[in-house]
C-alpha cells in the first residue's frame, strides 16, 4: 500500500468517525477510487460534495495529530486505528488497495456465513436467487434518495433483469441490532403480503455481506403525491383548475381503496401522508412505507413472522427458535407505545400511545389529513407548534383550505378528520365512495345538497322537459337574480381577498422566519427585508382595523418574529425596538385570553433572551424577572389553567438559569426548587402533553447541573430519578424524535456526573455514542454539535482527574473539531476550554510541543473579542490558559 493511498484512507476513516460523511457517501467514494486509482479519497469526497474545503482542513488536522505519535508513518498509524476498530467496512473491503494490519498479508475476503435454518439471516441469505453472483452484488447502488433514523433508500440497478429498482436498507450502524432487524423484516413481509395494484410491490429481500438487510421494491420516477400537490398549488394558487384538481382526487381515491384492501387483511398503515403515496405519469397510485404498520389480525401476524423463524422474538444472531416452540403472537404486540407516525397527520388517538384504541378509523383520519393538503397546499397543522397535541385533540386546525374548494369536498375532509373516531367515515372505502360521487357530480354522504344544487342536478338530467317551462320564468327573473348575485359576489370577494392576504402574509412570515434559511449563505439580508415588508403590511392593517383582535395578534406575532431574526443576525438595537413595538400591541389588549397572555409572555421572554445573548446573564436577570412577574399575573387571572402554570414554571426556570450563569447559586437553587415543584404538579396530572414534559425534563436537567456545581451532588442525584422517568415517558411518546433522545441523553449525563463516589473514565461513553448517533442523523443542527462537544469536555475532565491522558486528549480533540463548525460566543468559549483540556492532557503525557500548540490556540480564541467585550467567564478562562502556558514555557 502506497503512503499517499494510506494517508487517504486515514483521512476517510477519520471523516467517517467524526461524522462528516456517512457510510453511503464513503461507499460511493471507494467505488469512484476503484474506477480511477489515481484519485485520492479526500479529493473524491470534496468533489462529491460530501465535505467542503473547510471541513477537509479540520480533518487533515486530526490526521496530522494522530500521525505525530507514529513519527508520520501512515502505515503504522493505519494499523493502529484498524486494531481499535476505527476503520469503516468500506475501507476494509476496498479491493483497489486492501488494508493490512502491522504489515501482515491480507487473505481472501471471508465467506458469507450460512446461518442456522429458520433464522432471519438464513432467510435473507437464501431467499433471493442470484442476489450475489460472480462474487458481487446483484444490485448496484446509483443514487441515495434519502436517509432516516433506521434505514436509507437508494435508486439501484438490478443487474440480472437490467432495470431500476428502489432499494431500502438498514443503516450500517444498526445492522447487528436484532430489534431493528426484526422491524425491518416485518415491514418488508407486510408489504410483500399485501399484493394489490395500489400497494408498491416488494420484489426481493436480502442481506449485504456486511450484515445490512435490504428490500427491493418497484420504482418509477415521477414521485410522490406530495410533489404533485405542491406543483398544483404553485401553478394555481388562487383559482381552481378543474381537470388537474380532479386528477389529484383520483389519485387520492385510489389510495383510499388500497388502504381499504390492507384493512381487510387486518393491517393498519398508521403513517398515511402525501409523501407515502407515489404516483406515475400513467395513472399509477401506490402506497409505500409499512414500517409503522400495526397488524390487528392474529393469523396475519403469524403469517408475517412464520417464515422468518425467530425474528419476532428479537433473538440475537446465532440463536434459534423453532415454530413448534414459538407461541402464537398477540395481534397488537407489534406496535410500540407512544406516538408513531408524522405529527401533522396523526389522529388524536395516536397521540395517546395506546394500540388498543387504534383501528381503520385512524387511517381514515390520515387520509383526511392528506385530502386537506390537496385542498390547502399545506398540512393541516404547523410543525413544530407548542400546542400541537392539544390542537389535534380539539380539532383546532392551523390552516384553511383554499377559498375555491367546493363545499361538498370541504365537508368530506371535515368528516374524515373528525376528532371523534365515531364521527369519521366507517371505512376508507366509504371515504373513497364519497370522493368518487363528487367526481361523478353525484350527491355526497357528508354534505346534503342545498336546494339550488338539487335543482341544478334535476335540470341537468331532465333538460328537455324543463326547457320549455323555464323560458318564461327565466326571462322575468334573470335581471333581478343577476343583480343580487353580483352584489353578494362583490362583498364575498372583498372579504375573501382580505382573509387570503392576511393568510399569505402570515405564512410568508412563518416560512421566512424558519431557522432552515439561516443555513443558506447570504439569505439573512433577504429574510430581514421580506419580513420587514410583512411587518409594514401589518402596521397598515392595524391602522385600518384598530379593534380587530385577530389582526392585532398577528401583527404582534410578526413583529416578534422579525425581532428574533434581527437578534439572530446580530442587529440588537433593531431587535429591541421591534420587541417594544410588539409588546406595546400585546399589553394594550383588554381582557386577554389565555393564548394572548401566552403570546405576551413569550415576547417578553424572547426580549430577555436577546439581552442575555448580547449583554450577559446579570443584565438579563431583571428582564427574566419581568417575564416571570407577568406570568404570575396570568396565573392569578386563570388560577386553574394548565397553560398558565406551565408558562409560570418556564419563566421561573429562565430566571433561575440566569442567576446560575451569573454565579449566584443560592438564588438560582431557590428558583429551581420552585420551578421543579410546578412541573411536578403538571406531570402528576392525567396525560400531560408532550411540550410540558419536554420543558419539565429540560428544567430538571438545568437544576441538576446547578445543584452539582453548587456542591449539592446528593440533591442532583435525587432529582435525576424524576428526570430520567420523565425522559423515558417522552421516548414512549415518540422514541424516534431526536429531541426526545437528546433530552434522555442529557438527563443520563447529569445523572452520571452527579453520582457518588466520582465515576470512572468511560462512564460517559454510551451517552457520547447516543449523541453521535443523533448528530449523524441530523448533521446540520448546531445545537446537537454543541451538546455532544460539551459532553466530550466532561469526559475529558473526568479522564484528566483519573490521569488518563490518552482518553482526555481524544475527547478534547473531538470537542474542538465539532465546535469549530459552530458560530457564536458560547461555542468559542467552549472550544477554548476544550483546547485547554487538550493541552493539560498533553502535559500529562509529556508532550510539551502539542501542549503549547493547544494552549496558544485556546489563548487566541479568548483574545478574539466579540462586540468589543469579554464576558467575565471568558476573561477568567483566558487568565487560566495564559497562566498554564507561561508555566509550561518555564519548564
Amino acid at each position: 500500500m502506497s503512503t499517499a493511498s494510506t494517508r487517504g484512507k486515514l483521512f476517510a476513516a477519520f471523516a467517517r468517525r467524526l461524522g462528516y460523511v456517512n457510510d453511503g457517501q464513503l461507499d460511493l467514494a471507494c467505488q469512484a477510487r476503484r474506477r480511477d486509482p489515481s484519485r485520492e479519497l479526500a479529493d473524491i469526497l470534496v468533489a462529491q460534495g460530501a465535505i467542503d474545503e473547510r471541513n477537509r482542513a479540520l480533518i487533515e488536522e486530526v490526521v496530522a495529530s494522530h500521525l505525530a505519535p507514529h513519527a508520520g508513518d501512515a502505515e503504522a498509524c493505519f494499523a493502529a486505528i484498524l486494531d481499535k476498530g476505527w476503520v469503516p467496512a468500506a475501507l476494509c473491503a476496498d479491493g483497489s488497495d486492501p488494508p493490512t494490519a502491522a504489515g501482515a498479508p491480507m487473505g481472501p475476503e471471508p465467506p458469507v456465513v450460512a446461518w442456522e435454518e429458520g433464522h432471519a439471516d438464513a432467510l435473507t441469505e437464501t431467499v433471493t436467487l442470484g442476489s450475489y453472483t460472480s462474487g458481487g452484488s446483484r444490485y448496484e447502488l446509483l443514487e441515495r434518495k434519502f436517509s432516516g433514523g433506521m434505514g436509507e433508500v437508494w435508486i439501484a440497478r438490478d443487474r440480472e433483469l437490467n432495470r431500476e429498482v428502489l432499494l431500502k436498507q438498514v443503516l450500517p450502524r444498526l445492522a447487528e441490532n436484532a430489534r431493528n432487524r426484526g422491524r425491518f423484516l416485518r415491514e418488508a413481509r407486510t408489504g410483500a403480503i399485501l399484493e394489490h395494484p395500489g400497494i408498491v410491490p416488494v420484489y426481493d429481500i436480502g442481506q449485504h455481506p456486511g450484515g445490512q438487510l435490504f428490500q427491493v421494491m418497484r420504482y418509477f420516477r415521477p414521485g410522490s403525491l406530495y410533489k404533485k400537490i405542491a406543483a398544483y398549488h404553485l401553478a394555481h394558487p388562487d383559482a381552481l383548475d378543474e381537470l388537474a384538481f380532479r386528477t389529484l382526487l383520483g389519485h387520492f381515491a385510489t389510495a383510499c381503496r388500497a388502504i381499504e384492501f390492507a384493512h381487510t387483511r387486518g393491517i393498519l398503515h398508521l403513517d398515511i401522508k402525501p409523501q407515502n403515496i407515489v404516483t406515475g405519469d400513467f395513472g399509477e397510485t401506490q402506497i409505500i412505507d409499512w414500517g409503522l404498520a400495526q397488524i390487528t389480525d392474529a393469523d396475519m401476524l403469524e403469517k408475517v413472522h412464520e417464515e422468518s423463524g425467530n425474528i419476532a422474538s428479537g433473538s440475537a444472531r446465532g440463536d434459534s427458535v423453532t415454530p413448534a416452540s414459538r407461541e402464537k403472537p398477540a395481534a397488537t404486540a407489534v406496535l410500540p407505545r407512544g406516538l408513531r407516525g408524522t405529527p401533522a397527520y396523526a389522529a388524536p388517538e395516536q397521540w395517546k400511545g395506546d394500540p388498543q384504541v387504534l383501528g381503520p378509523w385512524t387511517d381514515v383520519y390520515g387520509l383526511g389529513a392528506t385530502l386537506f393538503e390537496i385542498l390547502a397546499g399545506k398540512t393541516p397543522f404547523k410543525v413544530p407548534s407548542p400546542m400541537l397535541e392539544e390542537d389535534v385533540e380539539i380539532g383546532n386546525l392551523h390552516r384553511e383550505v383554499k377559498p375555491w374548494v367546493p363545499a361538498n369536498v370541504r365537508a368530506i375532509c371535515r368528516k374524515a378528520m373528525a376528532v371523534k373516531p365515531g364521527d369519521r367515515y366507517a371505512t376508507a372505502a366509504a371515504l373513497a365512495d364519497d370522493i368518487e360521487r363528487f367526481l361523478a357530480d353525484e350527491p355526497v354522504a357528508a354534505w346534503p345538497d342545498p336546494w339550488r344544487v338539487r335543482l341544478w342536478r334535476f335540470v341537468k338530467r331532465h333538460r328537455t322537459a324543463v326547457a320549455a317551462a323555464g323560458v318564461l320564468l327565466a326571462t322575468t327573473t334573470v335581471a333581478l337574480a343577476i343583480g343580487n348575485v353580483l352584489v353578494a359576489r362583490e362583498r364575498d370577494v372583498a372579504v375573501r381577498n382580505s382573509r387570503m392576504a392576511r393568510q399569505v402574509i402570515q405564512e410568508l412570515n412563518v416560512e421566512i422566519g424558519d431557522d432552515f434559511w439561516s443555513t443558506i449563505p447570504q439569505a439573512d439580508a433577504r429574510r430581514v427585508f421580506m419580513m420587514s415588508k410583512a411587518v409594514d403590511h401589518y402596521r397598515q392593517l392595524v391602522r385600518d382595523h384598530p379593534f380587530d383582535r385577530g389582526i392585532l395578534r398577528e401583527a404582534a406575532e410578526a413583529m416578534r418574529r422579525l425581532a428574533n431574526l434581527f437578534r439572530a443576525t446580530g442587529q440588537s438595537e433593531e431587535a429591541m425596538e421591534m420587541y417594544r413595538e410588539s409588546l406595546g400591541i400585546q399589553e394594550a389588549l383588554p381582557n386577554r385570553t389565555e393564548l394572548e397572555w401566552r403570546d405576551l409572555i413569550d415576547t417578553e421572554a424572547d426580549r430577555a433572551g436577546a439581552i442575555l445573548a448580547s449583554s450577559g446573564a446579570e443584565a438579563a436577570i431583571p428582564w427574566h424577572a419581568r417575564a416571570r412577574k407577568i406570568a404570575e399575573g396570568f396565573s392569578s387571572q386563570f388560577p386553574g389553567s394548565r397553560l398558565a402554570l406551565s408558562v409560570k414554571a418556564r419563566t421561573t426556570t429562565d430566571l433561575a438559569s440566569s442567576y446560575d450563569n451569573a454565579d449566584q447559586p443560592d438564588e438560582a437553587i431557590r428558583l429551581f426548587d420552585v420551578a421543579i415543584e410546578s412541573y411536578r404538579v403538571i406531570l402528576a396530572r392525567e396525560a400531560p402533553i408532550r411540550d410540558d414534559t419536554i420543558l419539565a425534563v429540560a428544567a430538571m436537567i438545568d437544576a441538576m447541573r446547578c445543584y452539582r456545581r453548587a456542591g449539592e451532588s446528593g440533591k442532583a442525584a435525587r432529582l435525576s430519578g424524576e428526570a430520567m422517568a420523565a425522559a423515558a415517558n417522552l421516548l414512549k411518546m415518540a422514541n424516534d424524535d431526536p429531541n426526545h433522545r437528546l433530552l434522555w441523553a442529557l438527563g443520563a449525563r447529569e445523572q452520571a456526573l452527579s453520582a457518588q463516589p466520582p465515576l470512572a473514565v468511560g462512564v460517559l461513553d454510551p451517552i457520547v455514542s447516543e449523541l453521535q448517533t443523533i448528530l449523524h442523523e441530523h448533521p446540520d443542527i448546531d445545537g446537537f454539535k454543541t451538546v455532544l462537544a460539551e459532553t466530550l469536555i466532561d469526559a475529558a475532565e473526568l479522564a484528566i482527574a483519573r490521569t488518563d491522558s490518552a482518553v482526555a486528549q481524544q475527547a478534547a480533540e473531538k470537542a474542538a473539531v465539532l465546535l469549530a463548525e459552530v458560530s457564536g460566543d458560547e461555542a468559542r468559549e467552549m472550544r477554548a476550554k476544550a483546547l485547554l483540556l487538550h493541552g493539560r492532557a498533553a502535559v500529562m503525557a509529556g508532550d510539551k510541543q502539542t501542549a503549547q500548540i493547544s494552549l496558544r490556540s485556546a489563548s487566541d480564541l479568548c483574545r478574539q473579542e466579540l462586540r468589543g467585550r469579554l464576558s467575565p467567564a471568558v476573561a477568567a478562562l483566558r487568565t487560566t490558559i495564559e497562566s498554564e502556558l507561561e508555566a509550561l514555557q518555564q519548564k
